[in-house]
């Protein structure tokens, strides 16, 4: 790069694909296609039952509401969480925002895609404020993350003897409760605690390239300050958004085999789904599966692996819809109104006493 060309900034080195990206995804992805045939030839994965599906349609149509229903839960979430950083989502705008993101979390090679997406459509007519809007979409994300591992948590109570059984079982709800503490203490601080905000503002500053974007994160975190009915709506319909996986596997156990249908499920399907969500494999293909086949075996119910294709084939079918989203545009803008202009415009600079001095 010749001296006199200026260095690009942090927003435009996080956009520009990386040959290490790629490398990642196509490693990514030969991991999912080495545990998808090491689970089909050890007779784990079986196909014939998902014939059963042909057939039960009108089943497959209420799952698909159900995952609609999912989407359209996510879009209010969406929505309520731009509002105390000023900026406006219409419901329908983010219905449709969520629906091209189902799509591309099917056909991207990697867990992120629909986050990518979200990302990318979000900043369109923001180009002076991605940084903003980029914390707050992540944000949106840790909080459905947050609702996804309390729902084990919440369910753990009412099968205190079958975990009583299962130290394995035991020992997984820990996890699960120390990752649901690694993300919840560490939003509840920086939200509420301007002198946290403060102590990483100044430490991050001294970093040339990335300190000025650190600081604008810290800010736009620190809006919520005033508006923490928004968290906790946001998280309120966000478990109930994620109950949906539970009813959309009844749903698949009644199409496969109605005697799998178990209670247990109730506490064993967030977990497996929790596992599905690890960025170790396109969407958690394969780790999804083995995960769900070890958490069904051992709490005794059966059908795990076959109902999660299931679930996979219809969010896919959801997917399509996202495309048919995608290709008919979602206009130049995702915001409407007037979106803010600077951090300073709509309040969102760090106090006098949490900015550098």
């Amino acid at each position: 790069m010749p001296l006199n060309d200026p260095a690009p900034s942090p927003e435009q080195s996080l956009a520009r694909p990386s040959l290490t990206r790629v490398v990642v995804a196509l490693l990514r992805l030969a991991l999912a296609a080495v545990i998808l045939t090491y689970l089909y030839r050890s007779g784990v994965i079986n196909f014939r039952p998902l014939a059963k599906l042909l057939p039960a349609w009108p089943i497959t149509i209420a799952a698909v509401a159900i995952l609609l229903l999912d989407v359209f839960l996510m879009a209010i979430r969406t929505s309520w969480m731009v509002r105390p950083v000023g900026l406006h989502l219409a419901v329908r705008k983010s219905f449709q925002l969520n629906l091209v993101a189902a799509f591309f979390t099917n056909v991207v090679p990697g867990a992120a895609g629909g986050d990518i997406a979200r990302l990318y459509y979000t900043g369109k007519g923001n180009r002076g404020n991605r940084v903003e809007v980029a914390t707050v979409v992540l944000l949106d994300r840790g909080m459905g993350l947050f609702s996804m591992l309390m729902l084990p948590l919440v369910f753990a109570p009412f099968f205190s003897g079958m975990l009583r059984d299962l130290p394995v079982l035991r020992n997984l709800l820990l996890l699960d409760a120390l990752a649901a503490a690694s993300i919840l203490i560490p939003i509840l601080l920086c939200v509420h605690n301007g002198p946290i905000r403060g102590l990483l503002s100044r430490i991050f500053l001294r970093w040339n390239r990335w300190g000025s974007v650190a600081e604008r994160v810290l800010a736009s975190i620190g809006a919520f300050k005033n508006s923490g009915d928004a968290l906790l709506r946001s998280l309120g319909i966000a478990m109930m958004a994620n109950l949906s996986v539970i009813a959309v596997m009844a749903l698949a156990f009644v199409v496969l085999n109605p005697a799998w249908l178990s209670m247990k499920m109730i506490l064993v399907v967030p977990m497996g789904e929790i596992a599905n969500c690890l960025p170790l494999t396109p969407g958690g293909l394969g780790v999804g599966e083995a995960a769900f086949h070890s958490l069904f075996e051992m709490s005794g119910l059966q059908g795990g692996v076959e109902a999660l294709l299931c679930w996979r084939i219809w969010r896919a079918l959801v997917g399509l819809i996202g495309l048919g989203v995608y290709l008919s545009g979602l206009g130049r803008v995702v915001f409407e109104g007037d979106a803010f202009a600077s951090p300073e415009k709509n309040g969102l600079a760090l106090p006098p006493g949490e900015c550098k001095k």
